[in-house]
């Protein structure tokens, strides 16, 4: 069917064309000079939700091409937008407090889930704006939940090794490995032989598999080095060269995040909880009972590395090289770094009587190196 305009315009329907006059009459009482693409003012939610995604695929992040954990955030993230109840809503008709109260009632059931959602129903109203699809400005007022603040803290070695006590041998190089490197837990999980180079006590890891978008080269301790010589001639005991992994699986194959912290990691921090509590003359099963590993997740690793680094007197700038930072350790002492337990008293303690006493004594050394030479 026609539609009469400037420049006429091919329909498949009847349904079609009267929406498409309605738009164009819209368009015209509105001041538009140039109508906008046919169905761009009814389009649903759900359809701006596609539209959102499959640009997101197709065009990437930031820093390229997503990578399949991205690809999987965004799908996950626009679904309920795509498929939940409110997809086959015109954006036009839709208002702020059915989106908020969407938002919050998944808040109360998954407040992470809920705030990936939240921005990524931002972003595909901002996309559908882009495309001349008109809405309520207020839509783009949705109030994002923020994060639940938890106490930050890493593990001590003694209680890094008690935890590591309960992981397979094969898995404990990885971690332990992670604990002083400080690379990100799915970086090792990717890491290859080809990347290592033992003689020279140097890693390689390639830009696509980081998530800064930049190859790392990582300088490697007499300990890493152990690590990863026992970890490289027990892989090629029990797989020769079938895998190209330092750390695959039992069969060979890459680890993924869920796996691992379903299979090794859930299992070995649940029964150090328990063998913690009971050492510690509390109820195994008393839920109540702090321990050290409440709240400790694989990216602990990242943070633990950092506070041992820092204890080693190492400079900020090399832990930044270390991590995979370019700022020169400013992302580090912002998200990273904070007072561990004892580590003021130790500090105070290298003064002797007191600040002044510390500057006094300064002072008069200076004033005598300086009598010395003249």
């Amino acid at each position: 069917m026609r539609v009469a305009g400037f420049p006429p315009e091919v329909v498949a329907d009847e349904l079609a064309a009267t929406l498409r006059v309605a738009e164009l009459r819209i368009a015209k009482r509105e001041g538009h000079a140039l109508p906008t693409l046919a169905g761009a003012r009814f389009r649903t939610l759900g359809q701006a939700a596609e539209g959102f995604l499959a640009h997101k695929l197709a065009h990437g992040g930031k820093h390229g091409e997503l990578t399949a954990a991205g690809a999987d955030h965004w799908r996950l993230a626009t679904r309920p937008w795509r498929e939940g109840p409110l997809r086959n809503r015109p954006l036009r008709t839709l208002t702020l407090q059915e989106l908020q109260t969407a938002v919050d009632a998944r808040t109360v059931k998954h407040r992470v889930s809920a705030r990936n959602e939240a921005q990524a129903l931002l972003a595909v109203l901002r996309h559908a704006q882009g495309g001349d699809v008109l809405f309520a400005a207020s839509l783009l007022m949705v109030e994002v939940p923020k994060k639940t603040k938890r106490t930050r803290r890493d593990l001590t070695p003694a209680e890094f090794d008690f935890l590591l006590g309960f992981v397979d041998a094969r898995q404990r190089r990885m971690l332990a490995l992670a604990s002083t490197l400080g690379s990100r837990i799915n970086e090792l999980f990717l890491l290859q032989r080809s990347w290592v180079d033992l003689e020279a006590r140097r890693m390689r890891i390639p830009l696509e598999a980081t998530k800064e978008k930049r190859e790392k080269l990582l300088d490697l301790t007499d300990e890493e080095v152990g690590l990863l010589r026992e970890q490289l001639l027990d892989v090629y005991s029990r797989l020769g060269t079938e895998t190209p992994f330092v750390f695959p699986k039992p069969h060979g194959g890459q680890w993924r995040y869920g796996h691992f912290h379903e299979d090794v990691w859930a299992p070995a921090k649940r029964d150090a909880i328990t063998a913690w509590r009971r050492e510690h003359g509390a109820d195994p099963d008393d839920e109540t009972a702090p321990t050290p590993f409440d709240g400790v997740t694989l990216h602990t690793l990242r943070r633990t590395c950092v506070g041992w680094l820092r204890a080693s007197q190492l400079p900020v700038e090399v832990i930044a090289q270390r991590l995979g930072h370019n700022d020169g350790g400013a992302t580090l002492l912002r998200h990273y770094r904070y007072v561990r337990e004892g580590e003021s008293r130790s500090a105070l303690d290298r003064l002797g009587a007191g600040v002044r006493a510390y500057l006094d004594a300064v002072d008069e050394s200076g004033a005598a190196g300086t009598g010395e030479q003249e």
